[in-house]
């Protein structure tokens, strides 16, 4: 990632290891969950912008430090061949905050009837139960 937010090939190891640092102080989008699989690859762990950057590990802080080590070394590769690794979804995609969302008259219905006994608007229940249902899954 050169200041001209263009990557033409790293020149030496230092720039090489700042680029790369760099890198991955984005918040590159990690998912990971259990495996089934007891002992050393019992969690599994991925990036999801970067297809084939996975790793496993004997839990979730095993597979996050060896997913960091293999996000480093897929970064460098790239680098290594003159190609910008991609990045990131939350900062390459413009987000307004706005959806057009269609669903099933009995489901608005319903929500439009919670969000009353609530005493609460449409708009922020939808919000707290996506938000709720996000953090499950984030």
């Amino acid at each position: 990632m050169s200041s001209s937010g263009e990557c033409f090939g790293v020149s030496n190891e230092e720039d090489l290891t700042k680029d790369i640092q760099r890198y991955l102080s984005l918040p590159y989008r990690r998912v990971g969950y259990p495996t089934g699989v007891p002992g050393n690859k019992a969690y599994f762990m991925e990036i999801m912008e970067l297809e084939g950057c996975y790793a496993e590990g004997a839990d979730h802080t095993a597979a996050h430090d060896a997913l960091t080590e293999e996000l480093s070394i897929w970064i460098r590769m790239c680098l290594e061949n003159g190609n910008e690794p991609p990045l990131p979804l939350a900062i390459t995609k413009k987000y307004s905050g706005n959806i057009h969302l269609r669903m099933p008259i009995s489901l608005h219905c319903k929500l439009a009837m919670r969000a009353k006994e609530e005493s609460v608007s449409l708009n922020h229940l939808i919000i707290s139960e996506l938000s709720q249902s996000a953090g499950k899954h984030a």
